[in-house]
């Protein structure tokens, strides 16, 4: 119950942060000329205002990303040549997986892949440009839902036989929620 409370509330502040900001936007900024349809009335321009600022306010969800590098970053060890061009499979990721699919070092390269049975030189495939590869992420409505759906994603990409990321992203914030909620901070977010 509190979560739905806290949500509306949310969005009550931004409904009121618009009109506000429509408001001053009319007055201050405006259009003088008075074709402008929606500028030129102070009425038009703070429901319009009040509208976006309730809508903006309504897309805020808890998102959780993880990191896939190799398995020495941030230390980087090795020569920077070990670091390129291994391949970064993603398969079996969908269209809409790719909307968490951040990439960060690669770089188009060419490598050799089975296509159609045969063997095939020379083919452009994301591969890797240094050790910080990609960040995954996940949205959701409580830390756990964004969490399973960022590590789903993680399951999906695949690069050399270097590949690391961490398995416990997230998990400190279960007992930090607490925490910060007794203190009237985070009260909209669950774990």
């Amino acid at each position: 119950m509190t979560f739905f409370k806290n949500k509306y509330i949310l969005i009550a502040t931004g409904v009121l942060l618009g009109g506000i900001a429509g408001f001053f936007y009319w007055k201050f900024i405006g259009c003088t000329s008075g074709t402008c349809y929606i500028q030129s009335n102070p009425y038009r321009m703070t429901a319009y205002a009040a509208l976006m600022g309730g809508l903006l306010f309504s897309i805020f969800k808890t998102s959780v990303g993880v990191v896939m590098a190799n398995s020495d970053f941030p230390f980087n060890k090795n020569a920077e040549e070990d670091y390129l061009d291994f391949p970064v499979l993603s398969e079996d990721a969908t269209s809409q997986d790719y909307k968490f699919i951040h990439p960060c070092e690669m770089k188009l390269s060419k490598t050799v892949k089975l296509l159609d049975g045969v063997l095939t030189e020379d083919v452009p495939e994301w591969g890797t440009a240094g050790s910080y590869i990609i960040v995954c992420t996940g949205i959701g409505d409580t830390v756990t839902e964004a969490k399973d759906k960022a590590y789903k994603i993680v399951d999906k990409i695949k690069f050399g036989n270097d590949e690391h990321h961490r398995t416990d992203i997230g998990d400190k914030c279960e007992k930090a929620l607490k925490k910060l909620n007794k203190l009237g901070f985070c009260t909209g977010w669950k774990f």
